[in-house]
């Protein structure tokens, strides 16, 4: 699997309510699965993590596999948060 979050999965994403977001400079790591806040579909980051969390769809995979890379901590945190 390419690691690269491409427009396609962000479309994907952003259709559930979140994204994987450059947050650059931020104290969880600077890419981050969080929810859209424009949208209005989900209440919270964490309502994201549930969605992504099981790896139902290869976007979701994609997006864990990331982390798992990129921001290590992110990924446990998801991991280990429900």
């Amino acid at each position: 699997m390419k690691l690269k979050w491409t427009k396609k999965n962000s479309e994907l994403a952003t259709k559930e309510g979140w994204d994987l977001y450059d947050s650059q400079g931020s104290v969880d790591g600077d890419l981050q699965i969080q929810r859209n806040d424009e949208q209005g579909l989900l209440n919270e980051d964490l309502d994201a993590w549930r969605i992504v969390k099981p790896q139902k769809l290869q976007h979701h995979k994609k997006a864990m596999e990331i982390l798992k890379v990129r921001n290590v901590d992110e990924y446990n945190r998801i991991l280990n948060c429900i």
